[in-house]
């Protein structure tokens, strides 16, 4: 099916214009010790347009990643940020746009997406910065694996984020510097060489519409040291689970969606699609099972439905039902599925998907009481919410590179086979400070201890990797408020806490910066046809921006060359005039009541509320002008969903008491139905 909503985009970015590019270069830095990897991306904004600008870019991260640093080198001067709880992140950096600063935020939007926000980039300004994060490689025999997303594809449902923290794609596609460093005995791209350079790194260029899939053979097991914000030692240690001799008793979810049709590579040998992949992963599957291991099989789009009978049947009648799995089509309903399965019994749950779709309610999947192990097919997958079920039910995440499924799949049934542990436990002085924490995820067994203070000197940054990573694990099983203590303290991105940092010294930025939303490269697997498979308008509430637009707010009029009052009509809907705004870049000029960047029906409809009688009434009140009140009160409509709105709202109110507006707001309207 086609997604109006991506065409809706598509028709507005072909109406208004490519902007000027903002990302104009991505370094990635990786090192591997010991099982762990740091990774280190270094991202170059440059500001080529004549106004400040506020960089607005979401990436996907995997799931358990720890982000623990975020630095930005501006006008030659380097900042680092710090952390703070949530809320109190988010209002330091709108303090820092309100007084005209340069600023950057780095939030966890959802589990496994975060945002970068880049504030007030002055015209002709290049912004370097920096994140740094650590994750502990996912194990199969021998052999290890990591992969760094960087873009991902389109996803089924809504997601539920402001339109500003949204995944989208369309945008630029950087080379990328790579560079890898390592104690193994050998480190391998799953698409590209690695060359050996002066500094005894390997360096590759590669484009960023794909993931990095690096391989690792021979690693070494040696202990992890770093040292606590409150200088204590801590060591981590990463062991490969042991091969587990339990039977397989699980539900098999295919996903057979329509975006498992397209490419599940993008390198020279892409010839198979997602499923045809997984159907060949299956077929092997079927001569590795054990005699006494039960499958039951069935396959999901917008439904769900049994292949056979829908019980669990041993290894010859399962492989029996693998030709009879139907060809992709439809959308992604990952929680409708489960839903439907829960009445078959068997222990857990193994979900093959490119996870890509909303349609799944984490918390609520996750008391069901299974396991949930995930195998995430495609260079265009999202780790996000499928991740966070699996991390949260003490199931296991394992993902292909290109089409080889059947290594993912053997190593989640590995994980399978082992005794069902407590997905993580931790032991906390009385102060709520880590003491021991273990965890088992990837196909390996974690364990973290903090023991006394060090006297030793700045520790060096893989150190600091070490102990960000086992302050990671601490926070996932502590209580909220020791939680939050611990990401303060170690500098941490998680759903509690954010990084912040303020540019202080540079020149301060006159109004409001044009917000610019930067999109990940298109995944080199894209289908061409630009086939999406979101049923986001169709299940949009009345008033969300996927409905909004659909019919006319009213009739279309010409702008008029001198703004006057016109008759408008008997209802007007607020919420739907301020849905048809876009707040990126008519912001500024309508936090100083210039409205000639709205379309001129908008435009005569904010004419008219200005000279209500009861707007001017409450304009005289407030001390402010009617017009103003009027942009405050459709600012004030969208100001959930657009921080550009929110901001309109609340630099028109500086001086105004906000407790009046709002309760004129609230009743604003009545019998006359001006609000909506």
């Amino acid at each position: 099916m086609i997604d109006p909503i991506a065409a809706l985009l598509e028709r507005r970015r072909e109406e208004s214009g490519a902007n000027p590019a903002l990302l104009c270069a991505l370094d990635i830095e990786v090192t591997i010790r010991g099982g762990l990897a740091l990774v280190e991306t270094t991202r170059t904004y440059v500001n080529q347009e004549e106004r400040p600008v506020e960089a607005l870019l979401s990436i996907p991260v995997p799931v358990h990643a720890a982000f623990f640093g975020l630095t930005a080198k501006i006008g030659g001067k380097l900042y680092e940020a710090t952390a703070a709880p949530r809320e109190e992140a988010r209002e330091n950096y709108e303090d820092a746009i309100d007084e005209g600063r340069g600023a950057v935020l780095h939030e966890e939007v959802l589990r496994g997406v975060h945002s970068l926000s880049v504030a007030n980039l002055a015209p002709g300004a290049e912004a370097e910065v920096r994140i740094r994060w650590a994750e502990s490689l996912r194990f199969l025999d021998a052999s290890a694996r990591l992969r760094i997303p960087l873009t991902v594809g389109d996803v089924y449902g809504i997601s539920g984020l402001p339109d500003t923290d949204e995944l989208v794609h369309g945008g630029d596609v950087p080379q990328a510097t790579l560079r890898v460093r390592h104690d193994a005995s050998d480190v391998r791209l799953a698409d590209g060489t690695l060359a050996p350079s002066p500094d005894g790194s390997l360096v590759t260029e590669i484009p960023a519409n794909a993931p990095v899939d690096i391989e690792v053979t021979g690693w070494t097991r040696i202990p992890l040291a770093g040292r606590a914000a409150d200088g204590r030692e801590v060591a981590v240690a990463i062991e490969p689970a042991s091969g587990g001799s339990g039977t397989i008793d699980a539900v098999l979810l295919v996903d057979h969606s329509g975006s498992m049709y397209s490419r599940c590579e993008g390198g020279l040998q892409a010839n198979l699609t997602k499923h045809d992949a997984v159907r060949s992963a299956l077929d092997e599957l079927a001569g590795t099972l054990r005699d006494d291991d039960r499958i039951a099989l069935w396959e999901f789009d917008t439904s769900c439905e049994p292949v056979g009978s829908g019980q669990p049947v041993g290894p010859s009648e399962f492989g029996l039902l693998v030709p009879d799995l139907s060809e992709p089509a439809g959308g992604t309903k990952i929680g409708g599925a489960l839903d439907r399965v829960r009445s078959v019994e068997a222990r857990d749950v193994l979900l093959i998907t490119d996870g890509k779709s909303y349609a799944l309610d984490v918390q609520r999947q996750a008391l069901v009481g299974r396991r949930i192990f995930v195998v995430l097919v495609g260079e265009d997958s999202l780790e996000a919410r499928v991740g966070h079920l699996a991390a949260l039910t003490g199931g296991d995440l394992q993902f292909s590179f290109g089409a080889d499924v059947g290594r993912a799949l053997a190593a989640c049934v590995q994980g399978m086979r082992l005794r069902r542990v407590e997905n993580s436990a931790g032991e906390f002085d009385a102060d709520g400070s880590p003491l021991r924490v273990r965890t088992a995820r990837g196909g390996a067994s974690i364990e973290a201890r903090w023991t006394a203070r060090s006297t030793d000197g700045e520790a060096e940054p893989f150190s600091a990797a070490v102990a960000a990573y086992a302050a990671s694990l601490a926070v996932a099983c502590a209580s909220k408020d020791h939680a939050t203590g611990i990401a303060v303290r170690e500098g941490l991105v998680t759903h509690l806490t954010s990084l912040f940092l303020r540019v202080d010294d540079g020149e301060r930025q006159e109004g409001l910066p044009l917000t610019r939303r930067v999109g990940l490269p298109t995944p080199r697997t894209a289908l061409r046809h630009g086939v999406s498979y979101s049923p986001a308008a169709d299940s949009g509430p009345p008033q969300s921006p996927e409905r909004i637009g659909a019919e006319p707010l009213m009739p279309a009029m010409p702008a008029p060359e001198v703004f006057s009052p016109r008759p408008v009509p008997d209802r007007v809907d607020i919420a739907a005039i301020a849905g048809v705004i876009d707040w990126d870049i008519a912001a500024d000029a309508l936090a100083r009541g210039d409205l000639r960047r709205l379309p001129g029906a908008v435009a005569d409809v904010m004419l008219a509320l200005s000279v209500h009688e009861d707007v001017r009434a409450a304009a005289a009140g407030l001390g402010i002008d009617g017009l103003l009140l009027a942009i405050a009160l459709v600012a004030e409509a969208a100001a959930d969903r657009s921080r550009q709105a929110a901001r309109v709202r609340r630099r028109i109110l500086q001086g105004v008491s906000v407790a009046e507006f709002e309760a004129f707001a609230r009743d604003f309207g009545g019998d006359e139905g001006l609000r909506a």
